[in-house]
């Protein structure tokens, strides 16, 4: 690959390099011109996007790790597309106003800095929902913040910058799919500046599997030392070297990869259940509230045969209240519950609202079995369970239950799926559907979780713990799924 115009200057000895400004001081506009000269002197081939590749890449990626220059990449390209005109209808992303403001317009390789001074935009922060920037030749970039996705709904654009992705937080998929769908005329580009931390929006942007993304990064994590201090990257692997963070920030590492993510699913998908199921579970991942930005409450079906396959057989989540959410958990008991009327059951977790799920789901049982003239008790098993384990730590298992053969879906189950390939632990990823399936197929094949929200003592001398989980024995009906763990 060329090395950019700037590193082989750098790489001349000292004699040359004088001699070079010698003649540049002759002509005192030539060192200005170089200064902005961004594609003929200051960038490396992978920070460069021809117009060719514009035009056929809805989406352009510039990704790699911290101090690498995707940020400048990004910014450079946005800004040659509106000062050649191509670009009508611009747009500015970023994780919140400061990020905005201090980063992508006013920071070291900001728009600002990135601009003569005769061709620098005018940023007015009263106008539009966060800003906008007037360019000299009449163009307007409007500014966005994802803490406020919905903003950007009546604002459709042509050209986008979306700046970090990764720091987005808890309304990465929100604010992604909203600006995505307005960002719809002319050649409708965005731009993205990220390091590969992990969204499940940046894993489905950066696994390559895309033919509408162009991903450009530098083939070298240090190609931009040039233009960093010199003892950078030695006293930062000196500080943190053997670091999960320096790992993933400077070496550009993919550490937070989620635990489906070889999974194959549609090689999991089956027509329908076997004959010989001999246990159902209706598992539930409650919510503490019901606003639009709240989680939804995971409720899922989960079925096991006689063989320990265990089959995700229903999804009925959604965003319900504490008085709608029983009901739809005890339809889907109801529904599910005959093909194994012996054993069938609840789960519920407890990390959200402690024991009020379980007693929701009593109060539930009792009125429908009044409504039916029976006895208003209640008399279905509920297990419960309280984890501290991260969601990809407890999702582990499972996903080697899916590659070894063991876990099955049933048609309809998108949304599911969709969450188990996206599953993770960053903050504010939507998640529900998931963690209510993964829960099922702990309980249905590996037999972690105890009875009526307590463990099941095993001889009589009290629980066993299974990481952060109590757990105890379940009536053998199936063979459970066996880990091949060590000193198991």
């Amino acid at each position: 690959m060329t090395r950019p115009l700037a590193d082989r200057f750098r790489s001349l000895s000292a004699a040359k390099r004088a001699a070079f400004f010698a003649r540049l001081a002759s002509d005192p506009g030539a060192l200005h011109d170089l200064h902005y000269d961004w594609e003929g002197t200051w960038a490396r081939e992978d920070q460069i996007v021809s117009l060719e590749d514009l035009m056929r890449f809805p989406l352009v990626v510039f990704a790699g790790p911290r101090g690498c220059g995707k940020t400048r990449a990004a910014v450079q390209l946005f800004n040659r597309e509106i000062q050649t005109g191509r670009a009508v209808r611009p747009r500015i992303f970023a994780a919140n106003a400061g990020d905005l403001e201090s980063a992508v317009i006013n920071g070291d390789s900001g728009i600002m800095a990135t601009l003569p001074r005769w061709e620098r935009p005018v940023y007015i922060a009263s106008e539009g929902p966060f800003g906008v920037l007037r360019y000299p030749n009449g163009t307007v970039a409007t500014c966005f913040s994802a803490s406020a996705p919905e903003s950007a709904v009546s604002h459709q654009g042509d050209l986008d910058l979306y700046d970090d992705v990764a720091k987005w937080g808890s309304n990465t998929m929100t604010s992604w799919s909203h600006a995505r769908y307005s960002c719809r005329l002319g050649t409708m580009n965005g731009i993205v500046a990220t390091t590969r931390r992990g969204t499940g929006v940046l894993r489905k942007l950066l696994d390559g599997k895309m033919d509408s993304v162009l991903v450009r990064r530098p083939p070298d994590v240090q190609a931009n030392r040039g233009n960093l201090a010199a003892k950078f990257f030695a006293q930062m692997a000196a500080e943190s070297g053997d670091s999960d963070l320096f790992r993933q920030e400077l070496e550009d590492e993919e550490l937070s990869a989620g635990p489906f993510s070889a999974v194959d699913f549609a090689a999991l998908r089956v027509p329908h259940l076997p004959a010989d199921v001999v246990d159902v579970a209706v598992w539930v991942d409650p919510s503490t509230s019901s606003a639009s930005h709240s989680c939804e409450v995971g409720i899922v079906v989960v079925a096991l045969d006689a063989r320990g396959t265990v089959y995700l057989c229903d999804d009925a989540s959604d965003k319900l209240t504490a008085g709608q959410w029983p009901g739809r958990a005890w339809d889907a008991f109801d529904r599910w519950s005959p093909l194994a009327p012996t054993s069938a059951h609840f789960g519920v977790e407890t990390n959200k609202g402690g024991n009020m799920g379980p007693e929701l789901l009593r109060q539930e049982e009792r009125i429908r079995r009044m409504q039916r003239g029976m006895p208003g008790v209640s008399a279905a098993e509920i297990r419960t369970v309280h984890t501290q384990k991260s969601k990809t730590a407890r999702a582990m298992p499972v996903a080697r239950m899916a590659t070894s053969g063991h876990l099955r879906l049933l048609p309809g189950l998108r949304m599911l799926e969709k969450q188990l390939r996206d599953l993770s632990d960053a903050a504010g990823e939507k998640n529900d559907r998931a963690d209510a399936a993964v829960h099922g197929a702990c309980d249905l094949g590996l037999r972690e979780y105890g009875t009526g929200g307590a463990a099941v003592s095993l001889t009589g001398i009290g629980p066993i713990a299974l990481g952060s989980i109590a757990v105890g024995p379940q009536m053998a009906r199936a063979a459970p799924f066996q880990m091949n763990m060590p000193g198991r």
